[in-house]
């Protein structure tokens, strides 16, 4: 394992699905939209919208709730970009349900491992951060 260096991808199990995610808004020149999701959006003042870089899977996209053949656009599995063959009508809401991973790595180059049992180990702390792609 590369340690600090190499990134990894973690699916969190409180955090790692949408439903009907807003990702854009049509406006019939725009063919490229980037998956993200809402966070803090009930906190007062609103929330941020985040990128998904990893996505999992892309379960459905919409157009105005309608469900969109998959054979009319495509995702890429390392930005999270999805992509329209044909661009989406002035003000329709494009929406999508997917689940994803976080890009992440580990905060030290090496973890020292306890042998307690024979062919068993422990490690009692193991610390990793989300990076950016």
């Amino acid at each position: 394992m590369p340690g600090r260096l190499g990134a990894f991808l973690f699916q969190d199990p409180s955090d790692w699905k949408v439903a009907a995610q807003t990702i854009g808004t049509g406006d019939a020149s725009t063919t490229v939209f980037q998956l993200q999701r809402a966070m803090g959006a009930t906190l007062s003042g609103g929330g941020i919208l985040e990128p998904i870089t990893a996505p999992n899977v892309v379960s459905a996209v919409y157009l105005n709730g309608i469900t969109q053949d998959p054979a009319s656009y495509s995702v890429d599995p390392a930005t999270g970009l999805v992509t329209f063959a044909t661009a989406p009508g002035s003000g329709l809401s494009v929406t999508a349900d997917f689940t994803y991973y976080f890009r992440c790595r580990f905060t030290e180059d090496k973890y020292d491992f306890e042998n307690f049992m024979f062919r068993l180990w422990q490690l009692k702390k193991l610390t990793f951060i989300s990076v950016r792609s």
